[in-house]
């Protein structure tokens, strides 16, 4: 019933031919790799777009004020180069200007002082207010915070520095003095606010002999900002062609290649399965009138059995000692055989895994 049931479908299901097989093969392999690529991609694509440019700027000038010496005859404010002398400097003039600018209105709005401070390295440090704090609160693309000229007396930062030393018996070579503007409040633009950047400062190392420039990255501050905004859209997914949307290319390609896989595993079962039928069919179709069908099993135990490797063997035997060829069927393979006296040449067809 079995080996029936099996002819039937090896009648309906005919050889496939192996091109048919080939590009199957091919198309499962793409469908696969799309699957594998767009499930690899992220589904959704980011975009970043900058709604704003914030900028916060400070710059710093200084010029130094001196008494009337065989340097500088007249004394009064001169430009200054990379050092200047303590013992005929009296102050030291600072120029600040720290403003905001943006692409689109921003509000500023909090507090500004400006500062002097006085260190002796590791050991101590002492701010000075050069202007008290006061409140701002401003609206604009061009705003500007800090605009004004403040003094570093240079009496009142020697004076100092002496009463330090006598009090603590504790004195340097050289103490580092700075004027920088501080800031507490915040930019805001729309639903984004930034903190105010307190980075700005002109330094000078001072000595009993000279007092020298240590801003290394020069007199001017500059601080940007963005306003970012993240878009997110649906990826669209371009291959060999393609450009639809990542979902659909995602499930589609994936059901294709199982798809593909099922029909290449149900090609590859039928022809491991079907080949020893094909076979058959075409032995049978071939030489039919030349084969007698056994129904009953013979006893052939007291033959020597001889396997043969090709049918077209048999029917050579068969032909050259004009002997009948019959084919018996058992559970899992036919039996084409011939008999001559105690040998039997036999071959044999699988039919059923």
């Amino acid at each position: 019933m079995a080996n029936n049931q099996t002819a039937k479908l090896n009648k309906i299901m005919k050889p496939i031919p192996g091109w048919v097989t080939a590009v199957l093969g091919i198309v499962y392999i793409i469908t696969t790799f799309i699957a594998f690529k767009a499930f690899l991609t992220p589904a959704d694509n980011v975009e970043t777009k900058i709604n704003n440019s914030i900028s916060q700027n400070t710059v710093f000038d200084y010029k130094a004020t001196v008494t009337p010496n065989t340097l500088y005859p007249d004394g009064g404010t001169i430009e200054p180069g990379k050092s200047i002398f303590t013992n005929i400097t009296s102050s030291i003039p600072v120029n600040i200007k720290t403003s905001i600018q943006s692409d689109n209105p921003i509000e500023a709005e909090g507090t500004k002082e400006i500062v002097l401070s006085i260190s002796s390295g590791d050991l101590w440090e002492k701010e000075f207010p050069l202007k008290p704090a006061e409140s701002f609160s401003l609206t604009g693309k061009d705003l500007s915070i800090v605009d004004g000229k403040y003094i570093i007396d240079l009496d009142k930062v020697s004076n100092f520095i002496e009463t330090v030393e006598s009090e603590t018996k504790i004195s340097n070579s050289s103490y580092m003095v700075s004027i920088k503007p501080k800031f507490e409040g915040f930019l805001t633009y729309k639903d984004n606010q930034y903190e105010f950047k307190n980075d700005a400062l002109l330094s000078f190392e001072y000595t009993k002999e000279k007092i020298s420039l240590m801003n290394e990255n020069g007199l001017e501050y500059v601080n940007n900002s963005n306003v970012e905004d993240n878009i997110v859209t649906d990826t669209r997914f371009q291959i060999l062609g393609i450009d639809a949307p990542l979902e659909i290319v995602r499930w589609a390609s994936t059901f294709l290649s199982i798809l593909l896989l099922i029909v290449l595993g149900l090609i590859y079962f039928s022809k491991k399965t079907g080949s020893g039928s094909h076979e058959a069919e075409s032995i049978d179709k071939k030489f039919k009138s030349r084969i007698i069908n056994v129904s009953e099993e013979l006893d052939l135990s007291g033959k020597t059995k001889i396997p043969l490797t090709a049918f077209k063997d048999l029917i050579q035997i068969s032909e050259e000692r004009e002997l009948p060829v019959f084919k018996q069927e058992s559970q899992s393979f036919l039996h084409f055989f011939v008999l001559e006296n105690d040998f039997c040449f036999i071959y044999m067809v699988k039919t059923t895994e």
